[in-house]
């Protein structure tokens, strides 16, 4: 019996992985596919690194989460991938500032913090090497100083006031990095707001968020009773609903985090900007904002954001900036799926597995961004775990539509 060879099939392998039946639209292939969940892109049939699909564009230092589970700073215009949600997701924020004037990474005393409450505790500065490695923490803290209120000879609370007051009323959010030996150790704002528990011996995020404080004065506080013995880092006070990455610093001063910008690469851009084409957005977005661009035109128009009133729901908007097309109920904030489509014959959008049309065409601009053409806006989040185009020869079907508007696994 002569030699069998497989059938052609075989030889030629299975398909790649971008073209399987679950990621077509219509039966298109993707023209680009940005797998932050799977750290795999894909452009024009080839694999590519994710800069030519998407390129951020920051300033360095700001903080996230590795797949170790550790405190890494970026590099300036580094898309930063972050894992604090349990799987990679690109994060992008708007600006921020982190109102505490003391150190806030590498302490060299206790200049601007106040030790107040029983006179036996002492409030110092110590090297904690060890366990903040133990905890990911010294790649932001490289010095391995914290600030430590020892309340172990204390017969009544003790408690550290860290400078750089809220100066308003508005929502804010807190916490420092902190760990306990002995009684009960917590967080909170002055008078007791908002108050979080220290909760171990390793160190552990320890703060709330969506804090209305109770004046103007309002400064972060740590708390020891007695017998209590704190260590604490990276303390944080922003005015904002979430907490957001981690703003260090190692001055006396307040310090601001930037907005980041992310625009879709031209090559990535042109296979969306013909006559038809489809694009999925699947991740989360934790802050519902009025008005806030999720995938946005470089004329500072909108292609799909969140609606005015009310700002959890999702829309396509015309080149007028007026609402075109509205899907979905209160989905934001959360986990958000959404695949929008235009051709001769309107637009499609679906969120969440819902889809809707509307006679409304749209011409693709010749830049396109995630979030705005100017970066995100203040409180602003979006964390991306896939992003795909589709060059299409219609608006995508209904079915279509919904099958894509899926959440990332």
């Amino acid at each position: 019996m002569g030699l069998m060879l497989p059938p052609r099939r075989l030889l030629a392998g299975a398909a790649p992985w971008w073209r399987r039946p679950e990621h077509l639209l219509d039966g298109a292939a993707p023209a680009f596919f940005a797998d932050i969940v799977g750290r795999r892109y894909v452009l024009g049939g080839a694999a590519v690194p994710l800069a030519a699909v998407l390129g951020v564009t920051a300033g360095a230092g700001k903080t996230y989460c590795d797949a170790d589970g550790s405190l890494k700073a970026a590099a300036a215009n580094e898309a930063r991938i972050d894992w604090s949600g349990g799987a990679a997701e690109l994060l992008l924020e708007g600006p921020a500032t982190n109102k505490i004037t003391a150190r806030k990474h590498n302490p060299l005393d206790t200049s601007n913090l106040t030790k107040t409450g029983d006179a036996a505790a002492v409030l110092s500065v110590v090297d904690d090497s060890a366990a903040l490695a133990a905890a990911g923490l010294s790649a932001i803290c490289t010095a391995g100083t914290v600030y430590r209120l020892d309340n172990s000879a204390g017969s009544g609370a003790a408690w550290a006031k860290v400078s750089g007051a809220v100066g308003n009323t508005n929502a804010h959010s807190f916490g420092v990095y902190a760990r306990r030996t002995g009684a009960a150790a917590s967080v909170f704002l002055t008078g007791g707001t908002g108050s979080a528990a220290v909760a171990g011996s390793a160190y552990a995020w320890t703060g709330s968020a969506n804090v209305t404080p109770a004046g103007t004065g309002v400064v972060l506080e740590i708390g020891a009773n007695a017998g209590s013995v704190v260590h604490f880092i990276l303390p944080q006070l922003v005015e904002a609903v979430s907490q957001g990455s981690i703003i260090p610093g190692d001055t006396l001063a307040a310090v601001t985090r930037t907005t980041d910008l992310c625009q879709i690469a031209a090559g990535a851009a042109a296979a969306i900007q013909g006559a038809a084409a489809g694009i999925a957005w699947r991740g989360a977005i934790p802050v519902a904002q009025s008005g806030q661009q999720i995938v946005g035109l470089g004329d500072g128009l909108n292609l799909i954001r969140a609606t005015n009133t009310p700002n959890t729901r999702v829309a396509i908007f015309n080149a007028t900036s007026a609402l075109a097309l509205g899907v979905g109920t209160d989905v934001i904030p959360g986990a958000l799926g959404l695949c929008a489509g235009w051709g001769a014959s309107g637009a499609r959008l679906a969120v969440n597995g819902t889809a809707a049309s509307a006679a409304q065409t749209n011409a693709w601009p010749t830049t396109v961004y995630l979030g705005a053409s100017s970066g995100l806006s203040a409180g602003q989040v979006l964390r991306l775990r896939q992003l795909v185009g589709w060059t299409l020869t219609d608006q995508p079907s209904a079915a279509g539509a919904a099958s894509q508007a899926r959440l990332a696994a």
